[in-house]
């Protein structure tokens, strides 16, 4: 693997639309699905859980599909492709007084979305935030989500049955 030390050669265009979305975004997480597409998860103006499709060409970014994934409150989120067609999404969800770690996978066909039940990782509740919530790819069928709670860093591994979405 070649390191780049030299990036005057690179360029960023600034004719990319920089406002792709369809409403208030806040929390956000991105991954390729393919050289041309992306997968934006991302938490609306109402904090649900919400997928967007776009293709990238060229300089042109254009929506595909935008859609609520799910209508949980949620905050601090992180996406990870974990086969051709299934993303894996780590999420706070919160209450009133309660925070949780939950999860959902997703099926990408073509450009729809197809979202799983939702699951939650911790067996507690907690007055806590679980904060900067971010996953990685261990293996074909595990995911590894750090996460800080309480100025601590903590982790969990999850499994990820290939029979259902869960």
């Amino acid at each position: 693997m070649k390191a780049i030390t030299d990036y005057s050669n690179m360029a960023i265009s600034d004719n990319i639309d920089p406002d792709i979305s369809l409403g208030f975004v806040t929390r956000m997480s991105a991954i390729a699905l393919s050289t041309r597409k992306v997968f934006i998860a991302y938490a609306d103006g109402n904090s649900h859980l919400c997928g967007m499709i776009c293709t990238v060409e060229n300089n042109t970014i254009t929506i595909n599909t935008n859609q609520t994934i799910n209508e949980d409150i949620v905050d601090y989120i992180s996406a990870v492709k974990i086969s051709e067609n299934k993303i894996f999404i780590a999420y706070q969800r919160s209450t009133n007084t309660d925070y949780f770690l939950q999860s959902v996978v997703c099926t990408i066909d073509n450009d729809i979305i197809t979202s799983g039940t939702s699951t939650q990782l911790n067996s507690e509740t907690s007055g806590t935030e679980y904060s900067n919530v971010i996953s990685v790819v261990l293996t074909d069928n595990k995911v590894f989500i750090a996460y800080g709670k309480t100025s601590k860093l903590g982790g969990i591994v999850c499994t990820i049955s290939r029979n259902n979405n869960n």
